[in-house]
């Protein structure tokens, strides 16, 4: 990967649905040359999907909860990771070092409840989760573009 791939990667980035001919004019390299490049990065893993960015508000997301969880024993890892894959309002899941042993990043469409109840419910139900800490972000502050 040289510096012409990673300038075409950042035009993705801040916007999946660009052309090839809008690159090539941004970059100053012939289409076919982009889109061979582009190509490539996709064939190495590079590049291994185009999404979209979505609106929270506009698409009733009522918020962005972060979670962390420290699970009881190693054995329930497997349980955990297979809950996780499943749940649909996972945005991301790492493994992480300190107090706790993952963070899950969700989207909170609707509830009932406040928030902190219906999440701490959800946590508290699972068996393998004794152990978590519940914060959310009620407000966007800050986000970065093509990141």
């Amino acid at each position: 990967m040289d510096s012409i791939d990673r300038k075409i990667i950042e035009l993705l980035k801040m916007n999946s649905r660009i052309t090839s001919s809008e690159i090539s004019r941004q970059i100053h390299l012939s289409v076919p040359a982009v889109s061979e490049r582009i190509r490539k990065l996709e064939e190495g893993g590079i590049i291994q999907r185009f999404t979209v960015k979505l609106n929270r508000e506009k698409s009733g997301i009522l918020l962005v909860a972060f979670i962390m969880v420290q699970l009881e024993k190693p054995e329930h890892i497997p349980v955990f990771k297979e809950l996780v894959l499943k749940d649909t309002r996972v945005l991301e899941c790492h493994h992480i070092a300190g107090g706790y042993d993952y963070r899950e990043t969700w989207n909170v469409v609707r509830c009932d409840r406040q928030p902190s109840v219906f999440t701490a419910n959800r946590i508290i139900r699972l068996d393998p989760l004794p152990h978590t800490r519940f914060r959310a972000g009620f407000t966007h502050s800050a986000e970065t573009q093509g990141r």
